[in-house]
């Protein structure tokens, strides 16, 4: 019998697989949750602990349906009802989490390409606009956020009479 050795396994090579084999192989495909349950089952270590490749471990029909088998098991849940419960929640609330922010997302860019599309319609080089401001170009502060909330209280009056009764920094010429 030749054996060839590749890294770290050796393949028997020119041997036909008997019918021992073929037990021992689905003997270890299906114990290895139990004896090996952190390390993944894949075929390179299944070849490694037969001795034999993986075309010819996967043309035993036997030992291919105790691999998949085997990978099902693996696949499958095995938590409480309320962890599953839980679980699938989870994904439910990230999955509507994520299409918030991709809407998010999306509102942001159209309203800056309209933003630079008036930018261009007026003539304004995009790049002059949203360049950083230097220090001396800046408003103060509290004025920034008092011409805000005046274009707000314009625009929205009912949301003004919320915030009336709130003292706020900004509201008295603090620094914010």
């Amino acid at each position: 019998m030749k054996t060839t050795s590749s890294r770290r396994r050796v393949i028997r090579v020119n041997r036909k697989m008997t019918q021992g084999d073929i037990e021992a192989a689905v003997k270890l495909i299906n114990e290895w949750s139990t004896r090996l349950p952190r390390t993944p089952l894949v075929w390179s270590q299944v070849e490694q602990r037969t001795g034999f490749t993986r075309p010819a471990l996967a043309a035993k029909e036997e030992i291919q349906r105790a691999y998949d088998a085997a990978k099902a098991e693996k696949r499958k849940f095995n938590g409480t009802p309320a962890e599953f419960k839980k679980l699938t929640e989870d994904v439910e609330r990230l999955v509507a989490e994520n299409k918030r922010l991709q809407k998010g997302e999306s509102e942001w860019q159209t309203t800056w390409q309209r933003v630079l599309h008036h930018l261009s319609e007026l003539g304004i080089d995009p790049k002059i606009v949203l360049a950083p401001i230097g220090s001396a170009g800046r408003r103060h502060t509290g004025e920034t956020l008092a011409a805000i909330r005046g274009e707000r209280q314009a625009k929205y009056p009912r949301a003004a009479k919320g915030r009336a009764g709130k003292r706020n920094m900004d509201d008295e010429g603090g620094d914010g």
